[in-house]
């Protein structure tokens, strides 16, 4: 079951449109609306930097399923190691949080291939996150994490 939030709550959204899955993005919980017909709960939210495609000064408002929602992940340490195995971590690109695994190091930059995309970008540090999963009302170390 999706944890409950309520109005002014910072959450991630996670994406399943096409060019946006795994993909995660902040946002706040602007309103609730439940169906008392299915007993399920959506969201209003307000995105923190995606923006209305008809006023790039307007922050994208959304309705969106409560199964897509999740708390903001707490602050995580950075990566740091790198082992030559895989890790999973989230890297910062076009507004939001995605999920890859690093894969290579090119001087100070990490390769992160986009397994979905069949892609990889070499990033930053400041740019990646260990991912983590919210399950069952805990925060948990992906697998492949360190």
């Amino acid at each position: 079951m999706a944890p409950a939030f309520k109005c002014g709550d910072r959450v991630e959204v996670c994406s399943n449109e096409d060019g946006y899955q795994g993909s995660y993005f902040g946002a706040t919980v602007m309103a609730i609306k439940e169906n008392t017909t299915t007993t399920t709960r959506s969201y209003v939210v307000q995105y923190d930097n995606l923006v209305e495609e008809s006023d790039h000064n307007t922050p994208l408002h959304e309705l969106i399923q409560a199964n897509n929602i999740r708390p903001m992940p707490p602050k995580s340490y950075p990566v740091t190691a790198y082992g030559g195995g895989l890790t999973e971590v989230d890297a910062w690109d076009k507004d939001g949080w995605w999920i890859g695994e690093i894969t290579g190091r090119i001087g100070s930059k990490f390769l992160v291939y986009f397994d979905f995309y069949g892609v990889e970008i070499p990033y930053s540090i400041t740019e990646l996150r260990p991912h983590q999963e919210f399950i069952r009302g805990n925060w948990v170390l992906s697998r492949k994490s360190y």
